[in-house]
């Protein structure tokens, strides 16, 4: 967390989801929408990640875009398959869910983020699926920059 001023701050995201999310699979979050290839749009879910914070000053929640940003799944409709995504769940008890046995890398393993979620929403995809239309669970998706290798070399005569 960067504190810019006493009135505003900056927060990790990408951070923040893995200490508190599950790492989802792309099969996993293709599944939660039928197999379809976009997410569905509902745009009062209110599953901002600001939604519960007090104070008059709301703070400003990025959107995806193709420089970065965070969406909710139900918020924004987003490509599934956009390789430069990474799907966080976020379900009750997430901390608790994260500090049990075997769930030590839930927010950074994919096997072990999706079987954590699917658990805490009731054991399918299908339970899954239901939880979230019924806002009881959220799924988000975080753009993160495609890793680039530099090369070089020199050539002597």
């Amino acid at each position: 967390m960067l504190i810019d001023t006493p009135n505003q701050f900056t927060v990790s995201v990408l951070d923040t989801f893995r200490n508190v999310g599950l790492r989802l699979s792309f099969d996993t979050v293709c599944g939660l929408f039928g197999g379809a290839t976009f997410s569905t749009v509902d745009p009062i879910s209110g599953e901002s990640l600001v939604d519960m914070m007090g104070g008059d000053h709301k703070a400003v929640v990025s959107k995806l875009s193709a420089n970065g940003g965070v969406a909710s799944l139900r918020e924004q409709s987003v490509s599934l398959n956009d390789d430069t995504l990474e799907f966080y769940g976020v379900v009750p008890n997430a901390i608790k869910i994260a500090m049990a046995d075997g769930n030590l890398n839930c927010g950074t393993d994919e096997t072990v983020g999706d079987a954590a979620f699917l658990t805490a929403g009731g054991g399918t995809v299908e339970g899954c699926a239901a939880m979230l239309k019924n806002r009881e669970l959220a799924v988000f998706a975080v753009r993160v920059k495609i890793k680039t290798i530099a090369t070089s070399t020199s050539a002597t005569e």
